[in-house]
């Protein structure tokens, strides 16, 4: 196994931790396979609008829900060949953390599995290792006591999920004779806080910013909603000065990009603004309106953070 705590445990037990009964596992699943699928989409959908092939839109909805499906299938294979039983997990509770190690062979051999992916130069290579290294980044956690907000409980599959403000920092699975001795001991070693209003994490407004970017490029080419482009750009730079700034300065980005998002479309669509002769139009204006209310949502959620 790997090296565990020196700390004196007062509670240890190996289980066979569930992986295909496990939602947290399949959530990050589709998480990893759908970025990988919309990522490609949005290039698709890019150019598209960029050239003006109202026609290819469909296809490029076709393109992403094959994509999604066939990665989704692979990778469900693969967790199949690798996980069906389980994996062998112990666990170690102690005065300072909670802690969970994988079996010392398995995890080696999963190593090699995914090593041997990556060298395949196919797609089925690469969701297996993908799927390895997901498995493989979980095979030794320790988590302090301290670092622990609140927890959730699932007593039908004996899990114990112990959880900061924003995630799951480990799920921990219970003998069924012991899941109640097992979630006391939890409960006397952390105090649920509750979950208050926290600032967007940087990392967030990054990721946030990229996709403001992106999507606000989209409107720029011509499209069924005839906007002016200084207009949009006004918009995007609205709506980052909303995401970054704070206090009345963010108030106001943010009241100006939902006006935007709002007012632009509908004054177009009032003033006979909108275009549908062309074939896929109907597309490219469903598109323009996901993308103007994207930019709605952020500056309404801005607006009610402040």
């Amino acid at each position: 196994m790997a090296k565990k705590s020196k700390v004196e445990p007062f509670a240890e037990w190996e289980i066979s931790a569930p992986v295909i009964k496990n939602p947290l596992i399949w959530f990050h699943s589709v998480l990893v396979v759908g970025v990988g699928a919309t990522f490609v989409f949005l290039m698709l959908i890019g150019l598209n609008l960029y050239e003006r092939q109202w026609d290819q839109i469909p296809d490029s909805f076709t393109v992403w829900f094959f994509l999604f499906l066939g990665m989704a299938v692979l990778y469900i294979i693969a967790m199949l060949l690798m996980f069906a039983g389980g994996t062998i997990t112990w666990y170690e509770l102690n005065d300072k953390s909670v802690a969970q190690y994988s079996l010392y062979k398995k995890r080696k051999f999963l190593k090699w599995l995914g090593l041997l992916g990556l060298f395949s130069n196919t797609s089925a290579g690469y969701t297996a290792a993908g799927a390895t290294m997901l498995s493989g980044a979980r095979e030794a956690i320790a988590v302090a006591w301290d670092e622990v907000t609140h927890i959730e409980t699932y007593p039908f599959r004996q899990e114990i999920r112990l959880k900061n403000d924003w995630r799951t920092l480990i799920q921990v699975f219970c003998p069924r004779e012991s899941y109640e001795a097992v979630l006391e001991i939890v409960r006397t070693h952390i105090t649920e806080i509750p979950v208050l209003k926290q600032p967007m994490p940087f990392a967030h407004k990054v990721l946030l910013s990229l996709f403001l970017l992106l999507f606000g490029v989209f409107l720029f080419p011509e499209l069924p909603i005839v906007v002016v482009p200084l207009f949009t750009l006004l918009m995007i730079v609205s709506a980052l000065f909303a995401l970054w700034s704070e206090g009345m300065k963010r108030r106001i980005s943010s009241i100006i990009t939902l006006l935007f998002a709002i007012g632009l479309p509908t004054v177009s669509a009032v003033m006979n603004g909108v275009e549908m002769q062309q074939d896929g139009a109907i597309y490219a204006l469903i598109v323009e309106v996901l993308l103007y209310l994207f930019f709605v949502t952020v500056g309404y959620k801005r607006v009610r953070e402040e």
